[in-house]
């Protein structure tokens, strides 16, 4: 059921669907790469914990993310690929989970902005391409014989 009009066209059910889609991956990363729907607690306020707990990692990865993917477009070793590159997400949730504590915990500032900006500088190292690939008909396959390539990074 949708509370669509009637008269609506192909092309404007395929353009809500590549919009909707952007928002669908970021889902994708909080709930399977970042383990959103882990909580500690059943209690309301352990929930609403956890929930805005895990919406400010979010913000913070997606921070440093930015900021790495705009220094590797701009820097001269992307030239040399292919295809643009940008920073593998996965490997880069990863390396924030293990770093980014003793980041904050760090009482000297000098030390923690030279420990974010390797941080930075190790994400940097993971890069994977964008490319344009042909549009083909899916393949569904009801079961995934490589479960090892979904391992949770957080």
């Amino acid at each position: 059921m949708t509370n669509l009009p009637f008269k609506i066209r192909g092309e404007e059910i395929e353009s809500l669907y590549f919009k909707r889609w952007e928002i669908e991956k970021k889902y994708h990363t909080l709930k399977n790469k970042m383990k959103f729907e882990s909580i500690t607690g059943k209690a309301t306020l352990y929930v609403y914990q956890d929930f805005w707990a895990q919406i400010v990692v979010y913000n913070m990865i997606q921070d440093v993310l930015h900021a790495s993917n705009e220094e590797i477009t701009k820097d001269s070793k992307s030239q040399k690929y292919k295809y643009p590159i940008r920073i593998n997400e996965n490997i880069a949730i990863g390396l924030f989970k293990e770093k980014f504590i003793k980041i904050l915990i760090e009482p000297n500032n000098k030390v923690r902005k030279k420990k974010l900006i390797q941080l930075q500088e190790a994400m940097e190292r993971y890069v994977v391409p964008l490319r344009k690939l042909k549009s083909q008909d899916r393949k569904h396959n009801l079961t995934n014989k490589y479960k090892n390539n979904q391992k949770s990074s957080f």
